[in-house]
């Protein structure tokens, strides 16, 4: 009896153990030479992003992806050096980022994301841009505090950060946002790359942006209330899953993530994602499509929205291209504001990027 009571008690211990509340310190942020796959997930309809609890069970292994790519974490004299006077004192991290995803509308060549990891706090400084050869650099008068150490559940915090640039003959850019931050649950996260005990912190942001393009002659200012939710595990740098429900941008969802394949079901070519140039991006009743200068016929045109439901799909069997262009007229898709993902199969190769929808 004994023996048996005993043997209880060691399987009890052993199993609130595995389930014990994590806390997330400054160990637990990336570090100079990290490198990250992430998937861009889709089918968000089935899940309800929003449930939370202690000691719950997360279970999102059914998320698809849209595309991947690499986070790449460097030291600021990584960097241009024409961005060392603005953040070499501030920052202690860079992240390489996707610099056709940054302002719609202009060609930015190289973009860098600048970062401080202290003891006690993990913050955006802001954002290195090159455009046209030229630097130019986006930080933030108060910057905006991600994380601050250690975290656990009952963690509270309110940050306002503040952005303007006014760069002659380029153009204007305002950010004004305030950022809540909470852990509102912990448990176990299960996701296709696997299984892992987390921390979950919600953060409600409202947003001021205004944004004016002289090249375009156009501007415009987005007031965005969102929601970002982030499942943050031990050591891994960045949030095992992070999903954003915003009105304005639709749901965005990414997820660390091993090698895998694009599965939005098209048939499986040659990818060439980030190839394919769109303008303008916003798009309004437009979409024009720029290709390499290799790519010869065009086979289908297909656009999702951000759950990964078809919206058009256009079937174009061995139409030659014109100058490597192509228009489709959107003014009869019925198409709300926001985010959309649009898969190209062209000379036998898939080319894939995502726009934005606004009034």
């Amino acid at each position: 009896m004994t023996k048996i009571s005993t043997l209880v008690i060691l399987l009890l211990s052993i199993n609130l153990a595995s389930m014990a509340q994590i806390t997330i310190t400054s160990s637990d942020m990336p570090f100079s030479g990290d490198t990250i796959r992430t998937s861009n997930g889709f089918n968000a309809s089935n899940y309800d992003f929003s449930r939370t609890g202690v000691d719950l069970v997360w279970d999102f292994t059914s998320l698809e992806n849209t595309g991947q790519q690499v986070d790449t974490f460097m030291s600021v004299t990584e960097t241009p050096v024409v961005f060392w006077p603005f953040f070499l004192t501030s920052s202690n991290l860079v992240q390489k980022l996707n610099s056709s995803d940054i302002i719609p509308g202009l060609a930015v060549e190289s973009a860098y994301r600048f970062f401080n990891r202290t003891s006690t706090a993990f913050s955006d400084i802001g954002t290195g841009l090159i455009l046209n050869g030229l630097p130019l650099p986006l930080k933030y008068t108060d910057p905006d505090v991600l994380y601050r150490f250690p975290m656990s559940t009952g963690f509270q915090d309110t940050v306002d950060s503040y952005l303007e640039v006014t760069v002659p003959d380029l153009g204007y850019l305002m950010i004004d946002r305030n950022r809540i931050n909470l852990i509102d649950g912990w448990g176990l996260l299960k996701t296709p790359f696997g299984e892992f005990d987390v921390l979950r912190l919600k953060s409600i942001v409202s947003e001021y942006d205004s944004i004016f393009i002289d090249s375009l002659g156009i501007g415009f200012p987005i007031q965005r209330d969102y929601i970002e939710y982030k499942w943050l595990g031990k050591e891994f740098g960045i949030p095992l899953l992070q999903v954003t429900i915003d009105e304005f941008l639709s749901e965005t969802i990414t997820f660390i993530d091993s090698v895998r394949g694009i599965n939005v079901g098209l048939p499986h070519f040659r990818q060439k994602a980030g190839l394919l140039h769109i303008y303008p991006n916003p798009v309004q009743d437009e979409i024009h499509l720029v290709f390499p200068s290799d790519i010869q016929m065009l086979e289908s045109v297909t656009v999702f929205n951000s759950n990964g439901l078809e919206c058009i799909r256009l079937e174009l069997p061995g139409q030659l291209l014109f100058g490597q262009h192509f228009t489709i007229d959107l003014s009869n898709s019925n198409l709300e504001k926001g985010m959309y993902f649009i898969s190209v199969v062209a000379s036998n190769q898939l080319y894939s990027a995502k726009f934005l929808i606004t009034d």
